[in-house]
This record gives structure tokens, C-alpha cells and sequence, in this order.
């Protein structure tokens, strides 16, 4: 996922990376997507994983469409139970010299943390974890994208992981804040998306609250498709989105303010649209009411 990779690729490359979101909003399946794109490359993708278990994680993967013999050939599963020790270290390093790896996940940062015996608020600690793990991981000669999982805070936007304000600064590359509204929020039986924006991106690709990705999630009959689609296309549909899902992804992209009124966005998106590829009134009003409301939820505000 290195810059060139194109503008649609998301990490970079030898850097510290973070997607950050609330829990059931799809962070380890985009992990989990973005491993198996550099599987399909014939890459290999160290995961550390501190929250699941290797069975689920295989069966997503396998379940992605990844091919059973890369994975076990290039993917490696590691589930940390104890502290990081120099020789665990060594061995850690060891295994990314052997294998040269394009990524790195871990999953996730807090829960790395506490294993290390860290306060998730102390800014003194959480720059002792960045120097410990990842930044090692990433500073490998090897160049690996090492991207963060974590959760998010409700606070300043909810644009940040909880946790100390040390960790705005150890982010390298690129922090993006993944969410799903009530409408889409998906499961095995119902699809959905969600949608991933910029919170930080330290080498100037897209601008802080750009729609960088929507992670698509289309249950079927052959089993739970998974797909990952750049927020480039303003008229870009979500599988099975309704037409207020659809106008709120178009509001997100030409980026109006969540904060607009009604009336505003609508004379908004005629202004940005062309007619064929306008979404109805009704369906734009709704969806930025939506925003609205969720941005308030966010920010700890009364709606």
C-alpha cells in the first residue's frame, strides 16, 4: 500500500499508520481486507492479534477469497500473551527479516498496551509502546506498512483514538477514523458499509476528513462478500444502500459540512451534481439530518 501505489491505496509504506473506530465498525475486517490484497500480490502479511483468535481470522480471510495455500504460505498469525521480552523482540525481528513483509497489523493498540503493562493515558508511556513495537516494525529495513487498530474516542469530533494525545504524534503516515451509521451498519445476514475518513495523513495525499474508502459488506448465498472501494466516485452505490445512504456517502465525498442545514445541502448538491446523478430531495435532506445527529452523538452534545 505504498504512495505508489496510486491515491486510492490507503497506508504507507515503512511508516506508522492507525484506523481507528467504535467497536462493531469493521476495523479487523479492513485489516483483514488490506492483508488479503497483499496476499493476492504475493506478499506476506504479519498480523499480531490480540483480540480474536486464529481460527476466526483464517475463516475471514479464506472467507475474503483468499487462497488457502498464500495464506498459509504468507500470512502469519501471532497472538501475544505476554510481555514483550528482548528476545521475543528478537524474534519478532527475525521473522520480518526472514519474511519481508508489506504490512503489519496489530490488533489492537490498547489492548498491546495494557499487555505491556502501559496506561493508555500517559503520554510518557504511550511514546515508550510507540518505541518498543511499532516504530521498530516500521523503521525495518524491510519497510512494512504497520497499521494500528484502535478504538475511537467521542471526543473532538471523534476524529482520534482514545487514549493519550501522544499518539497523534507517533502516527507517520496516516490515522483514519472508520464509522457506520445506523442505517449501514451490516452483519452476516444484512449489508451495509462503512465509511473511512482522514484524520491525519502526514505526507499531504488527502486532506483531514476526506472520505479515503468505504468498506463494503454484502451477505449472499455463496457466503459474505468484502470489498474495499475508494471514495474517489461521488455516484459510487453501496451494495443494498437506500437512497438516503446513498445521498449521505455523495455529502461525504463533495464534503459538506455535517453541521449544514437541510435546506443547504440540497442547494449543495445541485450546485456539485449533474441532474441524472442527483439523488432525490428528500433523500438528501434526510441524510444530512442524519449526519447532523450523528455528529452531535459524537461530540457529546445534546441533539
Amino acid at each position: 500500500m505504498a504512495p505508489e501505489d496510486g491515491p486510492s491505496a490507503l497506508f504507507y509504506r515503512g511508516k506508522v499508520n492507525g484506523l481507528a473506530g467504535e467497536s462493531n465498525a469493521g476495523k479487523s475486517w479492513t485489516g483483514l481486507m488490506v492483508a488479503s490484497q497483499e496476499i493476492a500480490k504475493g506478499h506476506s502479511v504479519v498480523f499480531l492479534d490480540l483480540e480474536a483468535d486464529p481460527v476466526s481470522i483464517t475463516e475471514r480471510l479464506l472467507g475474503m477469497g483468499a487462497d488457502p495455500g498464500a495464506v498459509t504460505a504468507q500470512f502469519v498469525y501471532l497472538s501475544p500473551r505476554e510481555r514483550l521480552s528482548p528476545d521475543s523482540m528478537a524474534g519478532l525481528m527475525g521473522l520480518i527479516d526472514e519474511l519481508q513483509p508489506t504490512l503489519v497489523v496489530v490488533d489492537s493498540t490498547g489492548e498491546s498496551v495494557s499487555l505491556e503493562g502501559m496506561r493508555p493515558n500517559d503520554d510518557d508511556e504511550i511514546a515508550r509502546w510507540f518505541r518498543l513495537l511499532p516504530r521498530p516494525l516500521a523503521e525495518h529495513p524491510a519497510e512494512p506498512a504497520v497499521v494500528l487498530l484502535d478504538h475511537m474516542a467521542k471526543v473532538d469530533g471523534g476524529m482520534w483514538p482514545i487514549g493519550s494525545q501522544r499518539k497523534r504524534a507517533s502516527i507517520q503516515g496516516a490515522q483514519y477514523i472508520q464509522s457506520v451509521s445506523r442505517e449501514s451498519a451490516f452483519s452476516k445476514d444484512k449489508s451495509g458499509y462503512a465509511v473511512i475518513k482522514v484524520a491525519k495523513d502526514r505526507h499531504g495525499t488527502r486532506a483531514q476528513h476526506d472520505t479515503a474508502a468505504y468498506l463494503m459488506v454484502s451477505p449472499g448465498p455463496d457466503g459474505t462478500s468484502i470489498d474495499l472501494t475508494s471514495g474517489a466516485s461521488v455516484t459510487q452505490s453501496a451494495p443494498g444502500a437506500s437512497g438516503v445512504d446513498q445521498a449521505e456517502r455523495l455529502l461525504e465525498r463533495l464534503g459538506l459540512a455535517d453541521y449544514a442545514g437541510q435546506g443547504h445541502a440540497w442547494e449543495f448538491v445541485k450546485q456539485k451534481t449533474t441532474e441524472e446523478d442527483r439523488p432525490n430531495k428528500r433523500d438528501v435532506q434526510e441524510a444530512q439530518s442524519r449526519r447532523k445527529e450523528r455528529a452531535a452523538e459524537q461530540a457529546g452534545e445534546p441533539r
